[in-house]
Order: structure tokens, then sequence, then C-alpha cells
């Protein structure tokens, strides 16, 4: 009997370890996405005056088509980074972010229109993104928080002469202590870098006399 009360546990043990939260618990893909429009892009009309905004690909430390999903542990090695060993991006992260900041940008009325590196169209101004952090941070084991660092760069195109360059930094915090809740906050702020970056660019890029002017915003 003993035997087979030892087989019938032996699912239930199983299924307990396999539901139970922290790294490397959910065996699922993700998506970097804005979930909503920036606050500046909602209810607001403008006028485009910006004229045709190209975003450039996104540069980072996944360049190399990784797509993992990293964090660290800080209160117990601050300088260790790890992966999920079960979850993954469904791209990788510079290519998400590059489709969600044509796709806020565009939303928000400025500019006649906001392209991408594969059109061929003449643009007035181009946007670079260099991803520099996009980690999930335990302070605690049951609290985390989402990291992303990275620099802005408006360019006018005809001349690629540097314009304005900005660095942009968020500590959201997550809903829980997952993945799924990294997940949650990452998303949240990639809207506010959308919002920030639209804020940011609206103004430099209405300047049409500065166009090829060499002007460095480094807030």
């Amino acid at each position: 009997m003993k035997g087979i009360a030892r087989i019938l546990l032996m699912p239930v043990l199983l299924g307990l370890v396999a539901c139970a939260p922290g790294p490397g618990s959910w065996p699922d893909q993700y998506r970097l996405q804005s979930p909503s429009p920036p606050p500046s892009a909602k209810n607001t009309k403008r006028t485009r005056s910006g004229g045709i905004l190209r975003v450039a690909p996104v540069t980072g430390p996944f360049a190399t088509n990784r797509q993992t999903i990293d964090y660290t542990l800080s209160y117990a090695s601050p300088n260790q980074v790890s992966a999920y060993s079960k979850a993954r991006w469904t791209a990788p992260p510079e290519r998400m972010i590059g489709s969600a900041l044509r796709s806020c940008l565009a939303e928000s009325g400025r500019w006649k229109a906001v392209i991408g590196p594969e059109n061929q169209s003449e643009a007035d101004w181009t946007l670079e993104f260099d991803l520099d952090k996009l980690l999930q941070v335990f302070p605690r084991p049951d609290n985390s928080f989402a990291l992303l660092q990275g620099q802005a760069d408006l360019r006018h195109t005809a001349t690629n002469r540097l314009v304005a360059q900005r660095e942009f930094s968020y500590r959201i915090p997550a809903p829980g202590a997952d993945v799924q809740a990294g997940v949650s906050a990452f998303n949240r702020a990639i809207t506010k870098l959308c919002g920030d970056l639209g804020d940011w660019l609206g103004p430099l890029t209405a300047r049409r006399k500065d166009a090829g002017g060499g002007e460095q915003d480094m807030d």
C-alpha cells in the first residue's frame, strides 16, 4: 500500500513544482508592445507639421537575435544576469521595440508619416534608438521591477547631422515576482518611452529652420 501511495502522490508533487512561481517557471513566449496609446496620443488633434520621420532599426545588446528574457537577483548576486529557462520573447527585443515605436509615434499625429527602415520613401528626420538594458530586477524574492534604458538620437536625414540626443531610463514596478509580471512592466515601460519620445521629438522636428543644425539634449 505504501508503494501505491507514493505513486499516487508523485503527480501531485510534480504539479506543485511545475506551478511554483519564480524565474524559469513559465514555458511561454511573450511579446514586447505598447499595450495602449501613450497619453500624448489620446484624444489630441495635432497638425502634422513634423514632416516624415524614419525609425531606424533599434540596436542593442540583443542584436545577435537573442530572444531570452533576462533577470537579475540583485538581493543575492547583483552583478549576475540570468535568463528564464522556460520563457522567451517571440522575436528579438530590438525588433519588437522598433515596431512599437513606429506604431505609437504614428498614432501621435505629429508627423505626416512615420516609416520603417524598409520603406524607401525620403524622410526628413531619422530616429535612432540604442537599447542599453532590458532587465527584470529582483530587489527581494517577492518583488521585482522592469528596467529599460537606452539612448535616442535624432538626425536630419539629408545631411546625417545629429540634431539632438537624449538618454531614457525607466524603473517600472512589476505586479508580481515572475516572468508574466515582468513582461507586464516591460510593456508599460514601452508605453512610457513612446510618450516621452513623442513629446521630445515633436518640438525638435517642427523647427524646420534648425534642420541642419547640431543641437544636443542630454537630459
